[in-house]
């Protein structure tokens, strides 16, 4: 078997999708509130 970098842990993941999301959404949210 290959061996496979190590997988970054469970509670990793779940808290760096959050952080993009959050990234994502305020200057969204920053626009919307400006235009409307």
């Amino acid at each position: 078997m290959k061996h496979l970098p190590p997988l970054p842990s469970p509670r990793l993941t779940p808290l760096a999708a959050a952080l993009i999301a959050v990234i994502i959404a305020v200057p969204v949210g920053t626009l919307l509130g400006v235009l409307f």
